[in-house]
């Protein structure tokens, strides 16, 4: 047994106290676990966001894309009579694929596919098409609409217009 000393002795007595309390431990636990949720809720509103922004982009997309079709089957009297179109209206169209179609079947067919790849790719997707002719050419307005959710689950309409000059 080593022999105690009056140094040895204040040493020990006066040595402090080394490790982590038990309220150190537990105040610790909660900053860590309210960071978690708040990263948790941050990674929960970025995928929401991209999902509406994949919806925005691929509407964007899809009104394009009859512009395009429309631009291809260009006559005027065809896309001011055949072309305009309302929201939830039904659309049957012959087979432009396999035989030769006019202009107005074309457009009638043209319709019926872009209404296709709405409903196919956009929740409850549906479009309309407005035309009005003007001095130089006509003025076309294409509205996408779909339902977009938020966060309580309801049900939006988002519209996205799409003015060009034909």
């Amino acid at each position: 047994m080593p022999l105690m000393t009056r140094k040895n002795i204040v040493r020990s007595a006066g040595q402090k106290q080394s490790g982590f309390s038990l309220i150190e431990v537990m105040v610790t636990a909660v900053i860590l676990s309210g960071s978690l949720l708040g990263i948790a809720q941050l990674q929960a509103t970025s995928v929401r966001n991209t999902q509406d922004a994949f919806y925005r982009a691929t509407a964007n997309t899809l009104a394009y894309d009859i512009i395009d079709r429309m631009r291809a089957n260009r006559s005027i009297s065809t896309i001011t009579t055949n072309y305009a179109i309302n929201i939830g209206d039904a659309v049957v169209a012959s087979d432009c694929e396999s035989a030769a179609c006019t202009p107005a079947q074309l457009a009638v067919y043209d319709i019926e596919a872009w209404k296709y790849l709405l409903a196919n790719n956009l929740p409850g997707g549906d479009g309309a098409i407005a035309v009005v002719v003007g001095a130089v050419g006509a003025d076309v307005s294409v509205t996408v609409k779909w339902q977009d959710t938020d966060n309580n689950d309801d049900r939006s309409d988002y519209t996205l217009n799409i003015n060009t000059l034909l």
